[in-house]
Protein backbone atom coordinates (compact mmCIF):
# COMPACT_ATOMS: atom_id res chain seq x y z
CA UNK A 1 0.00 0.00 0.00
CA UNK A 2 2.83 2.66 0.66
CA UNK A 3 4.51 2.08 -2.76
CA UNK A 4 0.89 2.17 -4.54
CA UNK A 5 0.21 5.34 -1.79
CA UNK A 6 3.11 6.80 -2.94
CA UNK A 7 2.41 6.55 -6.51
CA UNK A 8 -1.08 7.91 -6.44
CA UNK A 9 0.53 11.32 -4.25
CA UNK A 10 3.48 11.76 -7.02
CA UNK A 11 0.72 11.56 -9.98
CA UNK A 12 -1.93 12.63 -8.32
CA UNK A 13 -3.53 10.17 -9.76
CA UNK A 14 -7.58 9.94 -8.83
CA UNK A 15 -10.43 7.61 -10.63
CA UNK A 16 -11.34 4.10 -10.35
CA UNK A 17 -8.18 2.59 -11.38
CA UNK A 18 -6.29 3.60 -9.10
CA UNK A 19 -8.65 3.30 -6.21
CA UNK A 20 -8.93 -0.43 -7.17
CA UNK A 21 -5.37 -0.91 -6.83
CA UNK A 22 -5.26 0.42 -3.54
CA UNK A 23 -7.99 -1.46 -2.29
CA UNK A 24 -6.70 -5.04 -3.83
CA UNK A 25 -3.41 -4.37 -2.43
CA UNK A 26 -4.28 -3.53 0.88
CA UNK A 27 -6.97 -6.24 0.99
CA UNK A 28 -3.85 -8.49 -0.47
CA UNK A 29 -1.46 -7.65 2.28
CA UNK A 30 -4.23 -8.31 5.09
CA UNK A 31 -4.68 -11.65 3.47
CA UNK A 32 -1.33 -12.37 3.31
CA UNK A 33 -0.26 -11.12 7.20
CA UNK A 34 -2.93 -13.07 8.30
CA UNK A 35 -1.65 -16.29 6.43
CA UNK A 36 1.10 -15.88 7.63
CA UNK A 37 0.99 -15.85 11.06
CA UNK A 38 -1.66 -18.69 10.54
CA UNK A 39 1.18 -20.62 8.65
CA UNK A 40 4.16 -19.49 11.51
CA UNK A 41 1.45 -20.49 14.39
CA UNK A 42 1.08 -24.16 12.91
CA UNK A 43 4.48 -24.60 11.94
CA UNK A 44 5.60 -23.31 15.15
CA UNK A 45 3.63 -26.26 16.47
CA UNK A 46 4.72 -29.13 14.46
CA UNK A 47 8.18 -28.18 14.07
CA UNK A 48 8.74 -27.36 17.80
CA UNK A 49 6.55 -30.65 18.94
CA UNK A 50 4.28 -29.02 21.06
CA UNK A 51 1.37 -29.49 18.60
CA UNK A 52 -1.45 -28.93 21.15
CA UNK A 53 -4.75 -27.61 19.05
CA UNK A 54 -5.36 -25.04 22.12
CA UNK A 55 -2.55 -23.75 23.10
CA UNK A 56 -1.88 -23.06 19.09
CA UNK A 57 -5.17 -21.67 18.49
CA UNK A 58 -4.43 -19.36 21.66
CA UNK A 59 -1.63 -17.60 20.32
CA UNK A 60 -3.04 -17.09 16.34
CA UNK A 61 -5.84 -15.44 18.34
CA UNK A 62 -3.38 -13.54 20.55
CA UNK A 63 -1.66 -12.41 17.40
CA UNK A 64 -4.18 -11.37 15.03
CA UNK A 65 -7.04 -10.54 17.38
CA UNK A 66 -4.13 -8.82 20.03
CA UNK A 67 -2.72 -7.06 16.97
CA UNK A 68 -6.02 -5.97 15.16
CA UNK A 69 -7.30 -4.65 18.77
CA UNK A 70 -3.45 -2.66 19.62
CA UNK A 71 -3.97 -1.42 16.04
CA UNK A 72 -7.70 -0.04 16.54
CA UNK A 73 -6.41 1.87 19.69
CA UNK A 74 -3.41 2.80 18.12
CA UNK A 75 -5.10 4.43 15.40
CA UNK A 76 -7.61 6.00 17.89
CA UNK A 77 -4.62 7.25 19.49
CA UNK A 78 -3.40 9.13 16.51
CA UNK A 79 -6.78 10.29 15.38
CA UNK A 80 -6.55 12.32 18.91
CA UNK A 81 -3.06 13.15 18.31
CA UNK A 82 -3.69 14.61 15.00
CA UNK A 83 -7.00 16.28 16.39
CA UNK A 84 -5.69 18.46 19.23
CA UNK A 85 -2.26 18.24 18.92
CA UNK A 86 -0.03 21.27 18.14
CA UNK A 87 2.31 19.82 15.55
CA UNK A 88 4.55 17.21 14.96
CA UNK A 89 2.64 14.43 13.47
CA UNK A 90 5.39 13.10 11.09
CA UNK A 91 8.13 12.89 14.40
CA UNK A 92 5.20 11.19 16.55
CA UNK A 93 4.23 8.55 13.37
CA UNK A 94 7.97 7.76 13.45
CA UNK A 95 8.44 7.50 16.91
CA UNK A 96 4.96 5.63 17.44
CA UNK A 97 5.87 3.22 14.17
CA UNK A 98 9.15 2.72 16.21
CA UNK A 99 7.53 2.09 19.21
CA UNK A 100 4.83 -0.46 18.27
CA UNK A 101 7.72 -2.47 16.21
CA UNK A 102 9.84 -2.92 18.80
CA UNK A 103 6.99 -3.77 21.56
CA UNK A 104 4.76 -5.68 19.66
CA UNK A 105 7.79 -7.87 18.63
CA UNK A 106 8.38 -8.32 22.39
CA UNK A 107 4.41 -9.56 23.21
CA UNK A 108 4.27 -11.39 19.48
CA UNK A 109 1.91 -8.76 18.38
CA UNK A 110 2.52 -8.19 14.38
CA UNK A 111 3.50 -4.75 13.72
CA UNK A 112 2.76 -4.47 9.71
CA UNK A 113 -1.11 -5.60 10.97
CA UNK A 114 -1.07 -3.18 13.85
CA UNK A 115 -0.40 -0.54 11.79
CA UNK A 116 -2.85 -1.76 8.50
CA UNK A 117 -5.54 -1.98 11.16
CA UNK A 118 -4.75 1.45 12.78
CA UNK A 119 -5.09 3.15 9.06
CA UNK A 120 -8.26 1.44 8.20
CA UNK A 121 -9.75 2.94 10.96
CA UNK A 122 -8.24 6.23 10.84
CA UNK A 123 -9.55 6.91 6.98
CA UNK A 124 -12.76 5.06 7.76
CA UNK A 125 -13.98 6.17 10.89
CA UNK A 126 -12.11 9.67 11.19
CA UNK A 127 -12.31 12.44 9.17
CA UNK A 128 -8.30 12.80 9.80
CA UNK A 129 -7.22 10.40 6.69
CA UNK A 130 -5.72 12.70 4.21
CA UNK A 131 -3.73 14.58 7.49
CA UNK A 132 -2.38 10.48 8.27
CA UNK A 133 -1.19 10.88 4.55
CA UNK A 134 0.53 13.89 4.68
CA UNK A 135 2.30 13.73 7.46
CA UNK A 136 3.50 10.08 6.73
CA UNK A 137 4.86 11.71 3.67
CA UNK A 138 6.62 14.76 5.74
CA UNK A 139 8.13 11.86 7.79
CA UNK A 140 8.31 9.20 5.64
CA UNK A 141 12.36 9.89 3.74
CA UNK A 142 14.62 9.54 7.16
CA UNK A 143 12.55 6.01 7.24
CA UNK A 144 13.52 5.02 3.52
CA UNK A 145 16.89 5.79 3.58
CA UNK A 146 17.33 3.65 6.54
CA UNK A 147 15.31 1.31 4.64
CA UNK A 148 17.29 1.30 1.18
CA UNK A 149 20.58 1.15 3.18
CA UNK A 150 19.66 -2.10 5.17
CA UNK A 151 18.74 -2.89 1.91
CA UNK A 152 21.68 -2.07 0.13
CA UNK A 153 23.62 -3.57 2.53
CA UNK A 154 21.96 -7.08 2.49
CA UNK A 155 22.53 -7.51 -1.61
CA UNK A 156 25.35 -9.15 -2.76
CA UNK A 157 26.26 -8.25 -5.91
CA UNK A 158 28.48 -11.43 -6.71
CA UNK A 159 25.53 -13.73 -6.06
CA UNK A 160 24.03 -12.54 -9.29
CA UNK A 161 26.57 -14.48 -11.28
CA UNK A 162 25.09 -18.12 -10.29
CA UNK A 163 21.07 -16.61 -9.49
CA UNK A 164 20.46 -14.55 -12.63
CA UNK A 165 18.62 -17.32 -15.05
CA UNK A 166 16.62 -18.35 -11.59
CA UNK A 167 16.06 -14.43 -11.47
CA UNK A 168 14.66 -14.24 -14.87
CA UNK A 169 12.24 -16.80 -14.81
CA UNK A 170 10.93 -15.82 -11.18
CA UNK A 171 10.66 -12.44 -12.88
CA UNK A 172 8.68 -13.56 -15.93
CA UNK A 173 6.49 -15.92 -14.49
CA UNK A 174 5.56 -13.56 -11.77
CA UNK A 175 4.88 -11.12 -14.28
CA UNK A 176 3.01 -13.28 -16.97
CA UNK A 177 0.91 -14.64 -13.44
CA UNK A 178 0.02 -10.98 -12.33
CA UNK A 179 -0.92 -9.64 -16.10
CA UNK A 180 -3.07 -12.87 -16.16
CA UNK A 181 -4.73 -12.90 -12.88
CA UNK A 182 -5.24 -9.04 -12.98
CA UNK A 183 -7.61 -9.65 -16.12
CA UNK A 184 -9.43 -12.93 -15.04
CA UNK A 185 -9.82 -10.89 -11.69
CA UNK A 186 -11.29 -7.99 -12.91
CA UNK A 187 -13.45 -9.96 -16.10
CA UNK A 188 -15.02 -12.21 -12.94
CA UNK A 189 -15.58 -8.87 -11.13
CA UNK A 190 -17.41 -6.67 -13.79
CA UNK A 191 -14.69 -4.12 -13.52
CA UNK A 192 -14.94 -1.09 -15.54
CA UNK A 193 -13.10 -1.62 -19.07
CA UNK A 194 -10.11 1.45 -17.87
CA UNK A 195 -9.42 -1.14 -14.87
CA UNK A 196 -9.53 -4.09 -17.06
CA UNK A 197 -7.39 -2.41 -19.24
CA UNK A 198 -4.53 -1.37 -17.41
Amino acid sequence: PAVVGSLRNETQADGPMIRTVLAVVVLSDLLVLTSFAVASSLAEASVGGTADAMSTLGKLAWELLGSAGVGLLIGGLIALFFRYGSGGGALFLVMLGFVVAEVGQRVHFDPLLIALCAGILIRNATFMGDKLLGELEAGSLPVYVAFFAVTGAAIHIDALAYLWAPAVVLLLVRAISRIAGARVGTTLAGAPETVRKY
